[in-house]
C-alpha cells in the first residue's frame, strides 16, 4: 500500500514538473462533446453520479488537452471526496471572445474553511493518506497548468452548506 501511495507520488510530482514544460497544441474544444467524455472516463467507475451541463456550449479554439487535464482532475475530486454513494456535479460555461469560464461545484461535504487557503497546495489533502488515495497534488497541478497557459482557478467561497465550486477562466 505504501509503494503504491509513492508510486502516486512521484507520478504526480512528475506531471507537476513537467507542467508548462511541453508546448501545448491549439485545438478544437467543443464542451457540449467533450466534457460528459471526460465525466464518464471519471464516473463510471463509480456509478451513481450524474453531469448537469449548461451554458454557452459553442466550440472553441484552445489549448484543449491541458483544459482536459484540469477538469479530469475537478472530475475525480468531485467523486473521490463525495460523502454519499450518489451525487452530481455541475457544469456551467460562460464565453467571451477571448475567455471561457467553467463553474464546475459539487454536492459533496465541501471543503471546511480552514482548508480554504490551502487547497491549491502540494501535498494538501483533507483526509488522511491512509483514508483516501491521492497524493495532494491534484489541485496543485489543475492551478499551475491554468496559470502557465495565462489561466486562473479560484476555488468560489460559498455560503451554502454542501459542496465546493471551482471557477476556471481559460483563454480562447
Amino acid at each position: 500500500q505504501r509503494a503504491d501511495r509513492l508510486s502516486r507520488l512521484l507520478d504526480d510530482l512528475i506531471a507537476f514538473a513537467r507542467t508548462g514544460a511541453v508546448e501545448s497544441v491549439l485545438g478544437r474544444f467543443d464542451p457540449a462533446e467533450t466534457i460528459p467524455d471526460l465525466f464518464t472516463l471519471v464516473a463510471d467507475r463509480t456509478p451513481g453520479f450524474e453531469l448537469e451541463l449548461s451554458g454557452d456550449l459553442d466550440p472553441v479554439v484552445t489549448q484543449s488537452a491541458p483544459l482536459e487535464q484540469v477538469l479530469l482532475n475537478l472530475f475525480g475530486n468531485a467523486i473521490k471526496h463525495h460523502d454519499r454513494e450518489a451525487g452530481r456535479v455541475r457544469v456551467a460555461i460562460k464565453q467571451t471572445p477571448s475567455w471561457m469560464e467553467i463553474s464546475v461545484r459539487d454536492d459533496g461535504p465541501g471543503i471546511p474553511s480552514d482548508y480554504r487557503d490551502r487547497v491549491f497546495n502540494m501535498f494538501e489533502t483533507l483526509k488522511s493518506r491512509d483514508q483516501t488515495e491521492g497524493s495532494g497534488m491534484g489541485l496543485a497541478i489543475v492551478r499551475k497548468t491554468a496559470e502557465q497557459l495565462g489561466g486562473q482557478v479560484l476555488l468560489v467561497e460559498s455560503t451554502k452548506t454542501r459542496g465546493a465550486e471551482f471557477l476556471i477562466r481559460w483563454p480562447i
